[in-house]
């Protein structure tokens, strides 16, 4: 799709200029090429910015289940792909390289007039806001631990 859409070329460097990427989520459990994945965007928010463009990355639920330890979607020849389960598990740490730079990703943009997330947004939510919901995303994935998240009401109705 990046290709398709002229935004990086045959060697995976960016070409969109001054465009704005966002990409929704769930980057990961789609296949066993976590790490290039992870290694493509990381590369391409570089070069984008360097370009006047931008990549912004939303949460997706794939990426926190991750990243609080379900690993129900994963494969084998994804954990094989890291030197097994062990370095996985450490990637996602939050100190991690993949677990660090997940904790970074905002739960939603707004691109204009344009609101994006990751499936939508539920009237509750919407009602706290953009700065909000960020803040608590950020509260929960850099100040609690993983399975605090998992157990952690971020919101009371």
């Amino acid at each position: 799709m990046l290709k398709m859409s002229d935004l990086i070329d045959n060697d995976n460097n960016w070409i969109g200029g001054s465009t704005t990427l966002v990409q929704t989520g769930d980057i990961v459990d789609r296949g066993d090429d976590t790490i290039a994945i992870f290694q493509l965007f990381m590369k391409l928010k570089r070069q984008a910015e360097d370009a006047g463009g931008k990549v912004i990355e939303i949460l997706g639920n794939h990426e926190l289940m991750n990243y609080v330890g379900d690993l129900r979607y994963v494969t084998q020849r994804d954990y094989d792909s890291f030197g097994g389960a062990e370095k996985r598990a450490a990637a996602w740490e939050k100190d991690g390289w993949i677990g660090s730079y997940v904790t970074q990703l905002p739960i939603g943009a707004k691109i204009g007039k344009t609101a994006f997330f990751h499936g939508g947004l539920s009237p509750f939510f919407s009602y706290h806001g953009l700065k909000r919901l960020e803040d608590a995303r950020m509260k929960a994935m850099n100040q609690n631990s993983r399975s605090d998240i998992i157990q952690n009401k971020l919101f009371k109705k």
